[in-house]
């Protein structure tokens, strides 16, 4: 049973998906008969990319009423538009985190889903406001250049308390304890 997906590509052969695990170089095709690799790749678009599964799921909804093949069709989707070339980068890396690329598709220009199906934005489950506080902090970090909490909070014309419970409620969130980490956690799902 598939619980996860790591280190692995995603590309199609015609018109067949397939995956291929880096560290030993199995690759198996992804079809509605592979359930717990499509379940697992639903659930995770699910949860990650909920604009694109609202919008995936309007595409295929004839097909709900079979369920693997309806789940199969919004992982084709989704793969074919994010992952479906073979460049070896993992797609899902060793540690979970899926890596977007920009495939090359000859309907892009005119693509009424970009910026959804294709090319989504990752839900990070971080409010507005937060974002504001996490930005300021996690790109100074970045770059040298940064705010320190209390600049945070005049530039915001926050409470520094506001600004200290916005950055922990991220960390908790994101589960991380220690600020390093939540500048990673940016680096690599926020600030691509």
């Amino acid at each position: 049973m598939v619980k996860s997906l790591h280190n692995v590509e995603f590309f199609f052969i015609g018109d067949e998906l397939y995956y291929k695990q880096l560290d030993n170089g199995t690759v198996k095709p992804l079809n509605q008969e592979n359930k717990d690799a499509v379940g697992y790749m639903f659930t995770e678009i699910k949860e990650r990319y909920p604009k694109a599964y609202e919008r995936l799921d309007t595409l295929h909804a004839e097909s709900r009423p079979n369920k693997l093949f309806y789940r199969f069709l919004v992982v084709a989707n989704f793969c074919g538009c994010n992952f479906g070339r073979s460049d070896g980068i993992p797609d899902i890396d060793k540690n979970g985190r899926w890596n977007i690329e920009l495939v090359d598709c000859p309907r892009r220009v005119f693509c009424k889903d970009k910026g959804t199906v294709c090319s989504p934005k990752l839900n990070t489950g971080i409010s507005g406001a937060e974002m504001r506080v996490i930005e300021l902090f996690a790109r100074g970090s970045i770059n040298g250049k940064g705010y320190t909490k209390e600049q945070i909070a005049i530039k915001l014309d926050l409470s520094l308390n506001t600004i200290r419970n916005h950055i922990e409620r991220v960390k908790a969130r994101k589960g991380v304890t220690r600020s390093e980490d939540l500048v990673i956690y940016c680096q690599e799902n926020i600030f691509k």
